[in-house]
């Protein structure tokens, strides 16, 4: 339980009037300004000031394609990422910001010798190496400001693999290799988790994006396959979110409760895959998958109540 609605509780418990109430959140240090505010602005602003920038360069790049010439669209990404390493490595300050700025002008480095030489690499290819040369500074930096956009160049790069082995649609796509795909995106969140938080550095909102990406990146491909490739991809989909949810359950309830939602979506499509193998009329399908996910949400809405009002501890 949070600490304002347990406040709120013993107001109306002790029957206190609005000041009475006002004063007693001020106590709590729930009135005014926020204690983080003064030194997590700067640090915000400077991110989201580096990530326009880099953005900026890339969008300068684009219109003057014609202008710079070959030699010189190169030229001004590698300058670009050597001064973002630079500043990195010689002001403390701005290190983590600096070290975003390079990290996004690598990738637009990538995309100038893509376009430019026309390699014939596949997408995500470039987005592979982009990952692998991330890494690194994700690494040495331990910030939340790294970890965020390499998460989703990495799910970008897995995605973009699946994407050249069949298409968006996964019906020309294996079963063994979505099944890599999805490991492979599980693979995200566990590296966030908690036990590994002293040698990355992340925090919970790199877990919790990396579960929102993984879980979407896995249970609606599941549900495309279901109807189309039998019963293995949908139950494997089912062991692998099952699994997620119960070892994120251990650390953050948000992180779970996306995972949740994950389940008992891909849960009622099995559900539904089942009762049509057994040639029900679809008319029953709808009405009995409909009953099942009722069911299944007010089971897991009351276990996630439950774990919220007990501070959201395992």
């Amino acid at each position: 339980m949070s600490l304002r609605q347990t406040l709120l509780e013993l107001a109306a418990r002790h029957q206190l009037d609005h000041r009475s109430t006002h004063e007693l959140e001020l106590m709590a240090g729930l009135r005014g300004q926020p204690g983080w505010l003064p030194s997590r602005l700067p640090q915000a602003v400077a991110t989201a000031g580096a990530a326009l920038l880099g953005l900026g360069l890339m969008f300068w790049i684009a219109s003057n394609w014609d202008v710079l010439g070959r030699f010189g669209r190169i030229g001004v990404m590698q300058a670009a990422v050597a001064v973002g390493l630079l500043a990195a490595w010689v002001a403390p300050r701005v290190r983590v910001v600096a070290a975003l700025f390079s990290f996004l002008a690598i990738g637009a480095l990538f995309a100038c010798i893509g376009q430019t030489y026309q390699t014939g690499a596949d997408p995500w290819q470039l987005f592979a190496l982009w990952t692998v040369l991330g890494l690194p500074l994700c690494l040495v930096l331990r910030s939340e400001v790294m970890w965020t956009p390499w998460l989703a160049v990495a799910s970008s790069a897995i995605a973009l693999w699946l994407k050249a082995e069949g298409g968006w649609s996964h019906y020309d796509v294996s079963f063994p290799v979505v099944a890599v795909a999805w490991m492979l995106f599980l693979l995200l969140p566990g590296l966030m988790l908690p036990p590994l938080r002293r040698r990355t550095g992340s925090g919970i909102w790199s877990l919790r994006m990396a579960v929102l990406l993984a879980m979407g990146y896995i249970a609606v491909p599941a549900s495309v396959q279901a109807f189309d490739q039998g019963m293995g991809p949908i139950m494997f989909a089912v062991l692998l979110v099952g699994a997620a949810t119960a070892a994120l359950a251990l650390y953050d309830l948000a992180s779970t409760s996306i995972a949740c939602l994950a389940l008992l979506y891909v849960a009622v499509i099995a559900f539904a895959r089942i009762l049509d193998a057994m040639g029900c009329d679809r008319f029953a399908i709808f009405i009995a998958s409909g009953v099942f996910a009722i069911a299944l949400v007010s089971f897991a809405a009351s276990r996630l109540l439950a774990k919220h009002r007990a501070g959201g501890q395992p």
